[in-house]
């Protein structure tokens, strides 16, 4: 998993320009509630797991308001999962005009040390009447991100946000439709010269 992470991190890092790459930092908590709810109700149902990140952003293209980035983040989770995290994610960025305000979203995969613990709940046959029983997560699954934030006014490009990290196994496609989590995070992103 080190070696995956190194990799990884060397891939984005290399033959960069060291004004495009940013450090990402941030910290969350695991939510119960699925990624819709948290998204349009901002419903949320914390439990005592936390996530710890640490990446590498590195801007790939820009066009007006529109930006293409690439990330990679390495995890550890504590509370009541132990398990690390790596992740590899294509994001885009809209700058919103004339304020600081920011929006991404990213598609890409996570890789976890283990089974995550609270990946693996019970199913609500109600809401999956096709799932005959309760059934494992995977390792290896589908990464989102969404993400609001703003830039801090200083001379020094600092960016906060407010992330959803999101593990999915795709409605069932990476693993049942019942596995999957996501954290409620904030962060901070500033640029970093090699």
């Amino acid at each position: 998993m080190k070696l995956l992470c190194w990799v990884l991190l060397g891939l984005l890092a290399a033959n960069l320009h060291a004004e495009k790459l940013s450090a990402v930092m941030y910290g969350g908590q695991w939510t119960e509630t699925d990624l819709i709810p948290i998204l349009v109700r901002q419903r949320t149902n914390y439990r005592n797991s936390n996530i710890w990140a640490l990446g590498l952003n590195r801007e790939i293209a820009t066009r007006g308001p529109f930006q293409i980035e690439g990330e990679v983040i390495a995890a550890k989770h504590t509370g009541l999962m132990h398990n690390a995290e790596a992740c590899g994610v294509a994001i885009a960025r809209l700058n919103l005009p004339r304020t600081p305000l920011f929006l991404r979203a990213g598609e890409g995969i996570s890789i976890a040390t283990e089974n995550p613990r609270l990946e693996n709940r019970n199913f609500d046959p109600i809401q999956w009447p096709w799932v005959l029983h309760s059934q494992k997560s995977s390792q290896v699954l589908n990464y989102l991100m969404f993400e609001i934030g703003f830039s801090l006014p200083s001379s020094y490009p600092v960016e906060t946000f407010l992330r959803i990290h999101h593990r999915s196994g795709i409605f069932g496609l990476l693993c049942p439709p019942t596995c999957g989590s996501n954290f409620v995070s904030y962060g901070v992103r500033m640029p970093i010269g090699l």
